[in-house]
């Protein structure tokens, strides 16, 4: 039975039973401790943790608007299969792997030629042409099956209205809270800088436009989106209309899927 009012409880439920926190990620850095700081903490003038490069965070929430908009986009939809449709999604992003690039590619065939040499031998130097043509024909073939075997097959996300829909359901509170971390971190070390413009390339549901507007959206007047997905624009700019579609996007808020052919337009984010 389809659900025709989700209203935000019911959205708050469905996100939470989603378990988001497993879909965090890591990344290796190295970071290179000032020196002055260092100083005051090796003579205990200030402790590790309260250190200035320390910025707390607090818990956000998705605002308000978005969370009611969201209500009235999916209110269509059964709220079962959403949610089941998101976890499936949710693990799936979550067992993703980056696809190789050419170094990758170059790299591991490398090992798998020198994996292959180990177990059938070096090619004899007195070998004859016959000889050394299989033993090539044969190192060639092996090294192609374990690059079959083992490489990722990695594929695009094929996103048309309704898995748009379960994208929502799946990325929309972790997105914007990795965003909204990064925008108060910039608002706290540059709390003058006031853009009025900004370019987010593979926009996706919005939620880089969400964030930004809470925090500078006396200041931004344009809002440029592009991803190559007309149907997650398409939910973009019906969330920003509060999920009516007969509400107009709201001005300086545009969205494209593919790049200006003439980019003359130098974006402040």
């Amino acid at each position: 039975m389809a659900c025709r009012n989700i209203n935000s409880k019911i959205l708050f439920v469905i996100f939470r039973r989603l378990n988001l926190k497993n879909l965090s990620c890591t990344a290796a850095v190295a970071p290179e401790l000032d020196a002055a700081v260092k100083q005051d903490i090796e003579t205990d003038k200030i402790k590790p943790r309260k250190h200035p490069g320390v910025i707390k965070f607090g818990t956000c929430s998705l605002p308000k608007e978005i969370i009611k908009a969201v209500s009235i986009v999916a209110e269509d939809h059964p709220v079962k299969t959403i949610l089941n449709d998101a976890k499936m999604l949710a693990n799936y992003l979550y067992s993703r792997h980056y696809p190789w690039d050419e170094e990758d590619l170059e790299e591991r065939r490398k090992d798998f030629v020198e994996n292959v040499q180990s177990r059938i031998g070096e090619l004899p130097l007195d070998a004859s042409e016959e000889q050394s043509y299989h033993y090539t024909s044969l190192v060639r073939s092996s090294v192609e099956h374990l690059m079959t075997k083992y490489q990722y097959r990695w594929n695009p996300l094929d996103l048309h209205q309704y898995s748009s829909l379960v994208y929502l359901f799946t990325r929309a509170a972790p997105n914007y809270a990795v965003v909204s971390r990064v925008l108060e971190e910039i608002t706290k070390l540059c709390p003058d800088y006031r853009p009025t413009s900004l370019f987010d390339f593979g926009s996706g549901i919005g939620s880089v436009s969400w964030a930004a507007k809470s925090y500078w959206g006396d200041s931004l007047k344009e809002y440029m989106n592009i991803d190559s997905s007309s149907s997650m624009n398409e939910l973009a700019a019906l969330l920003l209309q509060g999920g009516r579609s007969e509400v107009r996007t709201p001005v300086g808020v545009f969205y494209r899927e593919f790049l200006p052919a003439q980019h003359v337009s130098a974006y402040k984010v």
